[in-house]
């Protein structure tokens, strides 16, 4: 929906889903992608593997920091300037 790009929509959305409960305690969060690559790598997402499919698919990992030797590290959702989406 073109009509709709450049709103800001699609980044809250992102930033909602990341930062829901179930979501926000994951190591790790995996999505596929056939052409908004540079989008969620403005989250952190990183090129994981290009899938073939009948169309390709790129899939994008964000891996989050763990607790390790008793320091617990996290992460936060880049925050975009308005308009950036």
């Amino acid at each position: 929906m073109k009509e709709l790009r450049g709103r800001g929509l699609g980044a809250a959305l992102v930033r909602l889903l990341l930062e829901h409960p179930r979501v926000r305690g994951a190591e790790f969060v995996r999505l596929g992608t056939v052409d908004a690559q540079p989008f969620y790598e403005r989250f952190g997402f990183e090129a994981e593997e290009q899938v073939e499919l009948p169309f390709p698919v790129a899939r994008l990992l964000l891996r989050r920091a763990t607790q390790q030797s008793g320091e617990v590290k996290t992460h936060s959702v880049p925050q975009l300037a308005p308009g950036a989406a």
